[in-house]
This record gives C-alpha cells, sequence and structure tokens, in this order.
C-alpha cells in the first residue's frame, strides 16, 4: 500500500510539473513556442508582442493603433514610448496619438521598457501565484503519498474498525 501511494504520488508531481508550464502559458496569453505574447494595458487595448513586431491593438476594431514599438511606459492615462526612430504618446482617454521627432520632457524622467520588459512587469504577478500554488500541490502530494501515516490502517490496507463487545473495545 505504501509502495502505491508513493508511486501515484511520483506520476502525480510529474504530471503537475508538465501542466504547470502549459497553464501558465494558457493563463499568460501566450503561445506554446514563445513567439506570441499579449497582455492587456485598458480592458479593450492589448500590448501585443508577435516575434519582433509589437502594437497596441483596439481589441473591439481589431486595429492596430501604434506598430513597431521600441519601447514605451504606461503612466496615468497615456502610453508614452518609441516607435520607428520618433517618439510617440497615446491618450487613453481619447485614443489620440501624437508623434513627435524629440523627447517629449514631462515623460523623459520614466525609464522605458521594451514591449517584453513591460509584458514580464504586467504577468509577473501570475507567475509567483502559479509557482506558489505548484509548490503547495507537491508538498502536499509528498506528505500524503512518502508520509503516509501506517497507524491508520492494518497490515491488509484496510481500515481499522473498533467496536464493543461485552463492554471491551475490540480490533477487527
Amino acid at each position: 500500500m505504501k509502495t502505491f501511494r508513493t508511486v501515484s504520488s511520483i506520476i502525480i508531481i510529474i504530471l503537475l510539473v508538465v501542466v504547470y508550464p502549459i497553464s501558465m502559458t494558457l493563463i499568460k496569453n501566450e503561445d506554446f513556442i514563445g513567439t506570441y505574447y499579449c497582455v492587456n494595458i485598458k480592458s479593450d487595448l492589448i500590448m501585443e508582442v508577435c516575434g519582433t513586431a509589437t502594437g497596441i491593438i483596439d481589441q473591439k476594431t481589431d486595429e492596430a493603433i501604434i506598430s513597431d514599438i521600441d519601447s514605451m511606459i504606461v503612466v496615468n492615462d497615456a502610453i508614452y514610448g518609441i516607435c520607428k526612430n520618433q517618439y510617440f504618446l497615446f491618450n487613453l482617454s481619447n485614443r489620440s496619438v501624437v508623434y513627435s521627432s524629440i523627447p517629449m520632457p514631462q515623460y523623459s524622467t520614466y525609464g522605458l521598457l521594451s514591449p517584453m520588459e513591460y509584458y514580464e512587469k504586467k504577468t509577473m504577478y501570475i507567475d509567483i501565484v502559479g509557482l506558489i500554488v505548484l509548490l503547495c500541490s507537491i508538498f502536499y502530494i509528498i506528505k500524503i503519498g512518502f508520509f503516509y501515516d501506517s497507524k491508520k490502517t492494518n497490515n491488509q490496507g484496510g481500515s481499522l474498525s473498533l467496536f464493543e463487545v461485552n463492554g471491551n473495545i475490540k480490533e477487527r
């Protein structure tokens, strides 16, 4: 019985380790080969990274608002960044884009992130929560499978049954 529990625990741990990256890929809107990443900026705006092409997409119209982004930062109600060797400022409230050949002074103090760095920053909490759940699951399975309390079962693997015969408690 103990050997069966140990083997089944090992199999379940292996399945968890295999399923974990697949589930994280699905939750984080990635593809399985690592060439497509997607993160929500607002409820109807997403940033897509597909290979080397990066853009901000309006999900309602499926239209690319800004494409070929080199670096960017989301500040308050605006997205500031660099694309196609020029600076841009995208106002999230009225959906207007302003392009400039020189940096905009009010946003020059912010450190720009590459789209991949922005994606990793936005999805970092998913990795942390997923890792905690995975480790807790593995710990629980190890606790049950490897440190199973054999005092709770008899030698045949069945559960103990106590009953009273003439005032005496007997084991079946």
